[in-house]
């Protein structure tokens, strides 16, 4: 993953030094690489960071540095593993482990479920195919969680599914778009926001109304009982 020997990378136009042991990348390309949500390859470089296994830097310029620690222990435990009987097995290491683990969050996503979903709210019958799922995997990838899709779903299908014009639209490629899915997102959020407000607002007069009619009635048995005493 990272140099073995002393290197330059062309960043923005610039070469940049990037020495024995380290890398220049960003969680974007590792979320790529490792198939992985950018939330689990940032606990994962957290994890490595805490034991004091790597070193982290950013810059807008010139993305994430990372730098393991101690590279050329590391090496010198390659070499002599190398030198080992074939019959010998080293053990697992746990970090590997555990970024195994923080992967399949991810990849545990249940696709068939979702599409069934989605074809239930539509009125579709989208498959369950790799075509479908490339576009929701990269939305994953970039951090948006199961509960976004299925609220931009519920949101535009409440949309477009009676508009002849734009029910055509209720379909992966375009739901799922990179260049659109959050704007989707944020109208949701909008929509939802606006319904709490109406809501709430509709609380407020219910509970005034109610308060109001009470004292009212308070008046009337007030009044009523000065008229029996008189």
């Amino acid at each position: 993953m990272v140099n073995h020997k002393p290197n330059k990378v062309l960043i923005n136009g610039k070469l940049v030094d990037v020495a024995t042991g380290e890398r220049i990348t960003s969680l974007v390309k590792l979320s790529e690489l490792w198939n992985a949500d950018r939330k689990v390859i940032r606990r994962f470089l957290d994890l490595l960071e805490s034991d004091n296994m790597i070193s982290r830097s950013s810059s807008k310029e010139n993305g994430t540095r990372l730098k393991v620690n101690n590279y050329a222990d590391y090496q010198a435990f390659k070499s002599d593993k190398e030198q080992r009987s074939p019959h010998e097995q080293p053990q697992g290491s746990p970090h590997k482990q555990e970024c195994k683990e923080l992967k399949n969050n991810n990849v545990e996503f249940k696709y068939k479920e979702f599409f069934e979903y989605l074809n239930q709210k539509t009125g579709k019958s989208f498959k369950n195919v790799e075509g479908n799922r490339k576009v929701v995997r990269a939305r994953l990838n970039e951090g948006y969680s199961k509960r976004d899709l299925k609220l931009v779903v519920d949101f535009k299908t409440s949309e477009w599914k009676n508009n002849p014009d734009m029910n055509k639209y209720l379909r992966p490629s375009t739901l799922f778009q990179a260049s659109k899915f959050d704007n989707y997102l944020n109208e949701a959020k909008e929509s939802i926001r606006r319904v709490q407000s109406t809501n709430t607002g509709q609380n407020t007069d219910s509970i005034k109304q109610h308060e109001e009619d009470n004292l009212a009635k308070a008046e009337e048995r007030a009044r009523r009982a000065l008229e029996n005493e008189q």
